[in-house]
């Protein structure tokens, strides 16, 4: 009798074991979170005339840099979004036409260390042209470009 108890007992403590190792497999695949490479988004205009609704469009994210003087920047940190392919910039010059362009991004990235983060800045010049300029913030230290 005492045999079959314990042998019953065993079996019992053997699938309720399965059952938490199940469960604790699913509970961390379902926990845990994609990992975003940490980056910046900097809207730098070099031009000489002041620009307006500056934004940078990663895919369904707004990032926005609003007015923004000659040699003057706007960043916007860790977004918290994968980056993408490509990126809309958009911005108005003087009360002129909102200006819209379309950049490559991801394909310009040099290879990302894990453990630093870098400014993705937009460069919108006088002539009314973007370029891309990917630098890495030194580590533990502010961005070098996101007091400018």
């Amino acid at each position: 009798m005492f045999y079959k108890q314990f042998k019953s007992f065993i079996r019992i403590t053997f699938i309720n074991l399965i059952i938490i190792i199940i469960l604790a497999v699913i509970m961390s695949v379902i926990s845990c979170t994609k990992y975003i490479h940490p980056y910046n988004v900097i809207i730098k205009n070099t031009g000489t005339s002041k620009i307006s609704h500056s934004q940078v469009m990663f895919g369904n994210k707004s990032i926005f840099g609003g007015w923004i003087s000659p040699g003057q920047s706007a960043t916007y940190s860790n977004p918290q979004v994968d980056i993408p392919e490509k990126a809309i910039v958009k911005w108005q010059r003087d009360n002129t036409k909102l200006e819209v362009m379309e950049v490559s991004v991801k394909n310009l990235l040099p290879p990302l260390s894990t453990t630093e983060e870098y400014n993705l800045i937009f460069s919108i010049d006088e002539e009314d042209n973007v370029k891309l300029i990917v630098t890495p913030c030194t580590s533990g230290q502010p961005c070098p470009e996101r007091f400018k």
